[in-house]
């Protein structure tokens, strides 16, 4: 079984024994992410990090898929059409 189809496996909730280290890895790097964002989280709500302010309009595009999604293209879209609309 290729990657590919471990991945589509455990992401599907179905079972295969071929596929149970690739839930096993998976589970694990979700924890470890996880807990990378509650830290985060808690860091910024002691203060221990800081949040900033810009004096200017910010459009966030995307997450983190990477690659092929069209992002390229539709910041380029909507940077034009903010431009046309004189708010930049």
């Amino acid at each position: 079984m290729n990657i590919r189809k471990k991945i589509e496996t455990v992401m599907q909730g179905g079972s295969s024994v071929d596929a149970g280290w690739l839930d096993t890895c998976l589970s694990v790097a979700a924890g470890l992410f996880g807990t990378g964002v509650r830290l985060r989280r808690k860091a910024y709500a002691r203060g221990w990090l800081k949040k900033e302010r810009l004096d200017c309009l910010v459009v966030s595009v995307g997450n983190l898929t990477l690659g092929g999604t069209g992002k390229t293209p539709a910041t380029i879209y909507l940077a034009r059409r903010i431009q046309a609309y004189g708010s930049v």
